[in-house]
């Protein structure tokens, strides 16, 4: 067991010395230290006033300094070279240009010079032609307040202001959120008072606007809400074609509803008697076969008590394919009615029908082809057809069209209604004896049209029906 002597631990002799207290003069000193070489303090201290500089060093200066104007430069300017700058600095006025010196790229003559940054405006410079303001239009406000502005300015007394009103409507109605604000807003009854207007260009752009408006169907409904039919459909005796035009375009996109199909049973009266005027346009008189056609679809009986099918009738020799396929899609949904089967086999327009399934137009073989269908229900129709061989004429179009869609698979859903309406109309001409007696001859025509795999189910069924029909025995 040791005894404490009150005196501390003996010191350890690999433990460095601490320079912040007295050495001990009792200690010996350490006989690995180098005689020659002072101590060395710990940390940042002062410098020694007593220390003579080394006169083979040169003091070192902290961070810059500036330069020495007794030390020689390390390279001598270039005589020949100008000094450069640090940055940007501003031209010499005094200094003449190079001549020995050639331009990088010569300027255009026939381009300004290009200034940095902003500059004033050149007042002899002339105007922009391309963005110069549009002496047509009236200035458009910004945002929400463009519409109600220039419904403002339709109220001007002078036409002028409210044509050019009307014009950048018209080009605001091009975007979805502004043709909504417009009806929403409750802005169309004032152009009520527009399509009475005495200058002829301000009805015009009013019916184009509708026109634009009822491209959509929320412009369709709030049109058929309104009060303007009435004043529209005066129009369509106008003296200015452009808007006699426009009219018909509005009434053909409102019969694409059936409300709106409805609200036009009342001018069909007037729309038979525009049949008569020859010189009309073209797409005008396609447009108006095409309203009475979604017209009559809904009720034929105004279009027929109106001499429709003679009207109509007439239209099926038109030059134009177009008005032919118009035609011949109005006079089908005539000949739904039994008034109007008698009608199309006393008026002698099953003849031309026939000869529009010579056509190579597929859209006008299928109408007359539905002509032909409804007609041949009633034995009338069924007899004519038969006096004008028209049996082998529609079996003729079911081994072409056979051909056509082994050639051309993507059309076969454009060509469906043509087969089914020929098949159909086969099927009403075997129920008379002369018919079965043909369709008897042509069976596997018909069994292979029942059979195919790659027909569409309801052209499958319309044949196997004309073959029970062809196939029946008492």
């Amino acid at each position: 067991m040791s005894r404490d002597t009150g005196a501390g631990p003996d010191p350890d002799p690999d433990r460095a010395p601490d320079p912040g207290r007295a050495p001990d003069p009792d200690r010996a000193p350490d006989p690995d230290l180098d005689p020659g070489r002072a101590p060395v303090a710990f940390g940042l201290r002062a410098p020694d006033p007593d220390r003579a500089p080394d006169p083979d060093r040169a003091p070192v200066t902290f961070g810059f300094r500036a330069p020495d104007p007794d030390r020689a430069p390390d390279r001598a300017p270039d005589p020949d070279r100008a000094p450069v700058t640090f940055g940007f600095r501003a031209p010499d006025p005094d200094r003449a240009p190079d001549p020995d010196r050639a331009p990088d790229r010569a300027p255009d003559p026939g381009r300004a010079p290009v200034t940095f940054g902003f500059r004033a405006p050149d007042p002899d410079r002339a105007p922009d032609p391309d963005r110069a303001p549009d002496p047509g239009r009236a200035p458009v406000a910004f945002g929400l307040r463009a519409v109600p502005r220039l419904f403002e300015e339709l109220q001007q007394p002078d036409s002028g202001s409210r044509r050019r009103a009307l014009a950048s409507l018209c080009g605001l109605m091009l975007d979805p959120e502004r043709l909504h604000q417009t009806v929403r807003g409750g802005f169309l009854e004032q152009l009520k008072v527009l399509l009475k207007d005495e200058d002829p260009s301000v009805r015009g752009e009013t019916c184009k606007l509708l026109h634009l408006l009822s491209g959509h169907s929320v412009g369709r409904e709030a049109l058929l809400s309104s009060s303007l039919l009435p004043p529209l459909s005066q129009l369509l005796d106008d003296h200015s074609s452009s808007c006699r035009t426009n009219v018909h375009r509005v009434l053909n996109r409102l019969t694409l509803l059936p409300a709106g199909a409805d609200a036009l049973l009342s001018l069909v009266p007037k729309l038979m008697l525009k049949l008569k005027e020859e010189e009309e346009e073209e797409e005008v008189q396609v447009l108006l076969l095409s309203t009475l056609s979604c017209v009559s679809r809904l009720d034929a009986l105004p279009a027929l008590s109106s001499d429709g099918v003679s009207l109509v009738g007439h239209k099926l020799s038109h030059r134009s394919p177009s008005v032919r396929r118009e035609a011949a899609a109005a006079m089908m949904a005539l000949s739904v009615p039994e008034d109007g089967k008698r009608q199309v086999c006393e008026k002698a327009v099953l003849p031309v029908v026939v000869g529009l399934l010579q056509e190579e137009d597929v859209e006008i073989q299928a109408n007359a082809a539905g002509v032909i269908m409804y007609t041949v229900i009633i034995t009338a129709g069924k007899q004519q057809c038969l006096d004008l061989d028209v049996v082998p004429v529609l079996l003729r179009l079911l081994s072409n069209q056979r051909r056509e869609e082994e050639e051309e698979a993507e059309r076969r859903q454009r060509r469906k209604a043509l087969v089914v309406y020929t098949l159909r109309a086969l099927t009403s001409l075997a129920e008379a004896p002369d018919g079965r007696r043909l369709l008897l001859e042509q069976l596997p025509l018909l069994e292979s049209q029942s059979v195919a795999t790659e027909e569409d189910q309801d052209i499958q069924r319309a044949a196997q029906t004309v073959i029970r029909a062809v196939t029946w025995t008492p």
